[in-house]
C-alpha cells in the first residue's frame, strides 16, 4: 500500500535527522538554521498535484521508497563519470566534496572551495546565501536542513575567469540514497564566469540539489546546467538567482537523463539594465518525466528578458514547462519575451506548455508564443525523395529542431560536444550507463 505524502515526509524526516553525521559538529549558528529549516518542511510536507506548481508532477514514485542520506563513496567509483574538462572543477560525490577528483585554483581574485569548508573558515561571505533562505517546497528545506557539502565560490569585484569552472555533481548509489547538494555563488561587480554544471552517476538515487547564485553590478554569468542522470535516478532542482544593476545572466539547460527531473529555476532582475537570456532543451524517452518551471520577476524600470524553450517527447514520456514572468508595478518601459516549442515523436507523448505573465503597469514589452506538434510531413517527404534513408531524415528533423538552443551555446568546444550527445540519444534509446562517456577525448 503506497504511503500518504504525509506519512512519508515524516518517515523521511526521522530517518534522515537519525543518520545526520554532522549535526554535532556544526557551528552555532548553522546549527540553528537547520533546525529551523527542518521544522518548516514539518510544516510543509511535500508537494502533491494539488500544489499548483507540482500539478503536473507526481511524486507517487518516490513514496514508498525508503531512501538513506547518501555516504561518502570511494573516489574510485566515481572516476568513470568525472569528464576530462578544461579550466577549472570542483566534484562531489553523493554530495560530498571529493578533493582528490577536484583541481583548485589559487588566486586573490576569486575563489572555489567545498561549502562545509567555508562555513567553518568563512562564514560571512555566506550570510547572503544562508541567512536568509526562500523556502518554497519541500524540497527546498529538505536540502537546507541536510545539507552536508557543496560549492561555494566568489568573485571579487572586476575578477575576469578565463577558463570555464565545472560543478561535476556525481552520485553511486548501491542502495536508494538521497543528496542535498548545496551551490552558494557570487559574482562581485564588474566579474565574468563560464559556470558549467554537470550531473551524472549510477544507481536507484534521489539527487535535490539547491543554488544561490548572486550577481552584483555589471556582473556577467555564463550558465550551462546539464542533466544527465541514471535512468533508475530522480533528480530535483532549485536555483535562485539575484541580478543587480547591469548584470547579464545567459543560462542553458539540458535535460536528457533520469526518470523524474523536476527544476525550478528562477530570478530576480532587481536594478535597472539587468537582464537575462534562458535557453532549455529537455529530450524524452520511454517513460521519463521532465517538468521545468521558470520565473523571472521583472522588480525594476529598463530590465530585460528572453526565454527560448524547446522539448522533444518520444514514447511515453511527458515534458512540462511552466513559464512565469512578473513585472511590477515600477518596472517601467522593461521587455520580456517567452517562447516554448515542442515536438511529439509518438502518440503516447505528451507536452504541456503553459505561459505565465503578471503585469502591474503598462509601459512595457512583453510576448510568449508556444506550439506543440510533430514532424513535418512534408519536410520529411522531401528529404527522402532526395535519398535519404527515413529513419535518418528523421533524425535530421529532429536535430535541426534542438539547434536553435544549441548554437546559442558561447564555447565552441562544448557546443560540439553536448550536440553528438543529444544526437546520440536523438538517434537511439538513453544507454544505461550514463552519457559521461561524451566528455572523454
Amino acid at each position: 500500500m503506497t504511503r500518504s505524502h504525509t506519512e512519508t515526509a515524516q518517515a523521511w524526516l526521522s530517518g534522515f535527522q537519525a543518520e545526520f553525521t554532522r549535526k554535532e559538529t556544526d557551528l552555532a549558528w548553522l546549527g540553528a538554521l537547520r533546525n529551523q529549516a527542518r521544522a518548516t518542511f514539518q510544516k510543509q510536507g511535500l508537494p502533491t498535484t494539488r500544489t499548483e506548481s507540482w500539478k503536473y508532477t507526481s511524486l507517487a514514485p518516490l513514496l514508498d521508497t525508503e531512501y538513506h542520506l547518501a555516504q561518502t563513496e570511494e573516489e574510485a567509483a566515481a572516476q568513470p563519470y568525472v569528464p576530462s574538462t578544461e579550466g577549472f572543477r570542483i566534484v562531489l560525490v553523493n554530495g560530498h566534496f571529493a578533493p582528490g577528483l577536484s583541481r583548485l585554483p589559487q588566486t586573490e581574485e576569486w575563489g572555489l572551495m567545498s561549502l562545509y569548508e567555508a562555513s567553518r573558515l568563512t562564514p560571512g561571505r555566506l550570510e547572503d546565501h544562508l541567512l536568509h533562505p526562500n523556502l518554497e517546497s519541500g524540497f527546498s528545506s529538505l536540502n537546507e536542513a541536510f545539507w552536508e557539502d557543496g560549492v561555494f565560490l566568489y568573485l571579487n569585484p572586476a575578477a575576469q575567469v578565463k577558463e570555464p569552472v565545472w560543478i561535476i555533481c556525481v552520485n553511486v548509489a548501491h542502495q536508494a540514497s538521497i543528496s542535498h547538494p548545496r551551490l552558494a555563488i557570487s559574482l562581485g561587480r564588474h566579474s565574468r564566469l563560464a559556470l558549467i554544471e554537470y550531473h551524472v552517476g549510477q544507481g536507484p538515487y534521489l539527487s535535490n540539489i539547491r543554488s544561490t547564485i548572486h550577481l552584483d553590478e555589471n556582473a556577467h554569468l555564463d550558465y550551462l546546467r546539464l542533466q544527465c542522470e541514471h535512468p533508475l535516478a530522480h533528480h530535483i532542482a532549485d536555483i535562485e538567482f539575484t541580478q543587480r544593476a547591469g548584470a547579464t545572466l545567459q543560462s542553458h539547460s539540458f535535460t536528457l537523463g533520469g526518470a523524474l527531473s523536476r527544476i525550478s529555476l528562477s530570478t530576480c532582475l532587481s536594478d535597472a539594465k539587468a537582464s537575462c537570456r534562458l535557453f532549455g532543451l529537455m529530450l524524452g524517452q520511454n517513460h521519463q518525466h521532465q517538468d521545468e518551471h521558470t520565473h523571472i520577476r521583472h522588480a525594476a524600470a529598463h530590465t530585460h528578458s528572453e526565454e527560448h524553450y524547446r522539448s522533444i517527447q518520444d514514447d511515453a514520456s511527458h515534458g512540462i514547462f511552466c513559464g512565469r514572468i512578473k513585472v511590477e508595478a515600477g518596472a517601467l518601459q522593461c521587455t520580456a519575451k517567452q517562447t516554448s516549442h515542442n515536438l511529439l515523436l509518438s502518440p503516447s507523448a505528451e507536452a504541456t506548455t503553459l505561459p505565465q505573465l503578471e503585469i502591474l503597469n503598462d509601459d512595457i514589452t512583453c510576448s510568449h508564443g508556444a506550439t506543440v506538434g510533430q514532424l513535418d510531413e512534408t519536410a520529411l517527404f522531401y528529404l527522402i525523395s532526395r535519398g535519404l534513408d527515413p529513419d535518418e531524415a528523421r533524425a535530421l528533423l529532429k536535430q535541426a529542431f534542438a539547434k536553435t538552443i544549441l548554437d546559442s551555446i558561447p564555447n565552441p568546444a562544448l557546443k560540439d560536444k553536448i550536440s553528438r550527445l543529444i544526437q546520440e540519444k536523438l538517434g537511439q534509446p538513453l544507454r544505461q550507463g550514463g552519457a559521461h562517456v561524451f566528455f572523454h577525448d
